[in-house]
């Protein structure tokens, strides 16, 4: 087996390699400002709504009534209607009924004088396509002396198994209809679960044969799949799903992909940019050399 003969494992794990802790600073609360009320268009429901799902928690907020409510104004791009995600800090996700188009993030309000600018949480927004459930991760809001002090973005992982777990929060009838609101690609827990739990790596983990030392040898490799989830983590916070390259190197330069394995909902831009590191790595040596990227 394939397995037995590899020398040495490498964890992607250079410095500044995970970057899907994002965090997002908020503007400081607006005191005596009460939270904006703008009306809400009704809720859809049934087979074919459109909708988004997001995963959340709400730590160091102090409160005695589980039942409150903060209220995330979103805006639909292309009609400027303005639509809201209502969160129970008691819950862990929340499904919305939004109609189809690209969102942009707002305000958010909780209680009747606390209300922080959290416009542009999204680098590029997010998506609703007609008939699906866009899911958009797990977000961190984090309290600190009744002050929203930042948001941040879960881990990928993180992500992944928020989603396994939020799934029953959506009807039955639409659970064949979920995508990444980053890439309108379809995703799935499958995509993801091993007996029913996420295996999702941060970072990109490298397996190299043929090579003794491989720490030294692997940092442009390395390095080179390190731009490629920093660029992406910007613009996809989730990247669900995952992929695994098999590359074989003759005389220092690629040969060829002995194996792709790819179950994701990643953009074409991500996994280009893999592909060029993986053929861009010239390992110094006269011998064959295999390595596995996982991610």
């Amino acid at each position: 087996m394939l397995a037995k003969c590899w020398g040495i494992v490498i964890l992607g794990f250079l410095s500044g390699f995970i970057t899907a802790c994002d965090t997002i600073q908020t503007a400081p609360s607006r005191g005596s400002e009460r939270v904006e009320v703008m009306p809400v268009p009704g809720s859809r429901s049934g087979d074919g709504a459109s909708s988004a799902l997001l995963a959340f928690e709400f730590t160091g907020m102090q409160s005695d009534n589980d039942a409150v409510v903060c209220r995330w104004r979103i805006v639909n791009q292309d009609t400027k209607t303005s639509y809201f995600i209502n969160f129970k800090i008691s819950e862990n996700a929340v499904l919305v009924a939004l109609d189809p188009g690209l969102y942009k993030t707002g305000r958010l309000g909780c209680g009747i004088n606390k209300v922080w600018d959290l416009d542009d949480v999204f680098k590029d927004g997010f998506h609703v396509d007609q008939g699906q459930v866009s899911y958009l991760g797990k977000l961190y809001f984090d309290f600190k002396d009744g002050e929203l002090s930042k948001l941040r973005k879960a881990p990928r992982s993180e992500s992944a198994e928020a989603f396994v777990n939020a799934v029953p929060l959506v009807p039955a009838a639409n659970r064949k209809s979920f995508i990444s609101a980053f890439t309108e690609r379809p995703i799935d827990p499958s995509m993801v679960a091993t007996s029913g739990k996420p295996e999702t790596p941060d970072a990109f983990d490298v397996q190299v044969k043929g090579i003794a030392n491989a720490g030294p040898a692997l940092k442009p490799l390395l390095a080179n799949l390190t731009g490629c989830s920093n660029q992406e983590s910007a613009s996809d916070p989730i990247r669900y799903g995952h992929l695994e390259y098999t590359a074989v190197y003759k005389d220092g330069r690629f040969s060829e992909m002995k194996d792709r394995q790819e179950t994701n909902a990643f953009s074409d831009r991500l996994r280009s940019c893999v592909e060029r590191g993986i053929m861009a790595f010239h390992p110094d040596l006269k011998k064959d050399v295999e390595v596995k990227v996982r991610y």
